[in-house]
């Protein structure tokens, strides 16, 4: 399966989001299906972490739609003694979430299969199916 294509209307006019925009996507605008490499360019960090959560809710491949929980490690969040701070890190992931939200909204819901899987797991999504032992599978 190909990987859902990126719309630019999603992205500001920011010169910020426009590296975000290119670090992303490929040349025929879908999303990469790896991260950015991360370098000392602190919007190299920034766009790992925008592809990492749009990888969780949209990517076909399912070594991609595990938990996030690190994603915030590559943003270039320091704090006034210079050294890597997780609440630093925290606000910025905060404004970039509205970037994602943003681009998550031009993604036609079809191709969100990261939350589709997700909802299925959690009996949000999908049509109850009681096994022989009692157990539910939604299907």
């Amino acid at each position: 399966m190909q990987m859902p294509t990126i719309a630019v209307t999603a992205f500001g006019i920011t010169s910020d989001e426009n590296r975000i925009q290119m670090l992303i996507r490929k040349s025929d605008q879908t999303l990469r299906k790896s991260k950015p490499k991360v370098t000392d360019d602190p919007a190299t960090g920034r766009a790992a972490y925008v592809w990492r959560m749009l990888a969780f809710y949209v990517s076909t491949e399912r070594r991609h739609q595990c938990m996030p929980v690190t994603a915030d490690f590559d943003l270039p969040a320091y704090g006034d003694d210079g050294r890597w701070s997780s609440a630093a890190a925290r606000e910025m992931a905060k404004e970039l979430d509205s970037l994602v939200d943003a681009i998550l909204n031009e993604i036609p819901k079809a191709e969100w299969h990261g939350i589709q899987r997700w909802g299925r797991a959690f009996g949000q999504i999908g049509t109850p199916t009681i096994r022989q032992h009692g157990t539910v599978a939604y299907r």
